[in-house]
Formats: structure tokens, C-alpha cells, sequence
């Protein structure tokens, strides 16, 4: 499973993004992480009709860069992202407060 490189939480609102790879503000394409009719954490560009917790930054290759979480205190988010993650061979952190904490995030 590939290891995030950090995990932030935005310090203002309770946002958090557990990147995989180097962001430059240069993502290909952002799409939504929703549960689909199985229960499956997929990616989606339909946004309308739906409270989106979780978005997913991708390159120009389709490969992840950062799952954002838009409510860290939310556990249905983090349930979507963290079974996206390993949908997708990505090791995602069981707390991501002390994540962000190892990962030298004051705001966490």
C-alpha cells in the first residue's frame, strides 16, 4: 500500500487532505467520493443531488495525488475516504488528527 507523504488539517474549518504525492496546484481533475447504490466508495464527476464529503485530486495520468476530507470530525466522510483509499492501494490513517500531529501539523 502506497503511504501518505503528509496529512494536514486546515487549522479555520475541520478540512483535512491526506496527500499521496508531491502537489504542486497543478491537479488534473478533482472529482467527488460518493457511495454508489452498492455501497461502494467510487469516484464521480455528478455532484448535483448529493452533500459531497470527499473529493479526490488526480495528474494528468489518473493517478491520486490527495483525498480531501471535508469534515475530519465526520465519520461517514472518513469511512468514504478511508474505503476509497483502499479501494485504490492507498494506506489511509485509522486517526487523522494524530496523523496530521506526526506529520508536524500545528492545526491539528
Amino acid at each position: 500500500m502506497k503511504q501518505p507523504i503528509a496529512v494536514t488539517v486546515d487549522a479555520a474549518y475541520p478540512i483535512c487532505y491526506v496527500e499521496y504525492a508531491n502537489f504542486d496546484d497543478r491537479a488534473e481533475a478533482t472529482f467527488a467520493i460518493v457511495r454508489d447504490g452498492r455501497g461502494r466508495a467510487i469516484r464521480s464527476r455528478n455532484f448535483l443531488g448529493r452533500d459531497v464529503l470527499v473529493h479526490v485530486d488526480v495528474d494528468e495520468n489518473d493517478g491520486i495525488i490527495g483525498i480531501e476530507i471535508v469534515d475530519v470530525d465526520d465519520s461517514d466522510a472518513v469511512a468514504i475516504a478511508h474505503d476509497f483509499a483502499a479501494g485504490n492501494g492507498l494506506a489511509f490513517p485509522d486517526d487523522l488528527r494524530a496523523a496530521a500531529r506526526a506529520f508536524g501539523d500545528p492545526a491539528a
